[in-house]
């Protein structure tokens, strides 16, 4: 999940044996994939499912999806900082819930990947 940030140059080796440099590039910046979140999931009160994760300190986000109707989707996007999340108004059944972290840099964002699949069954 670390940012970096570099800049390249071109050089060749003539016969004399003396690198030639070329320029240095623009800077650019490029993060690293944050680490794979460790998820619980409780029922803590009816109708409820309360998620926590694992942090990594260079994450920017975390996205939170449930798989409900057949599909995957994201449920929250967490961009605080919290590492928990509780989704309510859930009727009677079973869910699965992951969890990813990602890093953002210009815009552009690194996933990490999805952590364990965890079900529960809400009452």
């Amino acid at each position: 999940g670390e940012k970096y940030t570099y800049k390249i140059r071109a050089f060749s080796i003539p016969e004399d044996g003396k690198k030639v440099f070329g320029a240095y590039s623009d800077e650019f910046t490029i993060a690293a994939m944050p680490e794979t979140p460790v998820i619980t999931v409780t029922s803590p009160k009816a109708q409820r499912a309360q998620l926590k994760w694992t942090m990594d300190s260079a994450a920017d986000g975390y996205q939170v999806w449930m798989y409900a109707d057949g599909g995957w989707s994201i449920i929250k996007s967490v961009t605080d900082g919290s590492t928990t999340y509780t989704k309510s108004d859930l009727k009677s059944g079973t869910y699965e819930f992951r969890v990813r972290a990602y890093t953002e840099v210009d815009g552009k964002k690194t996933f990490g990947a999805y952590s364990e699949t965890i079900a529960i069954t809400v009452k």
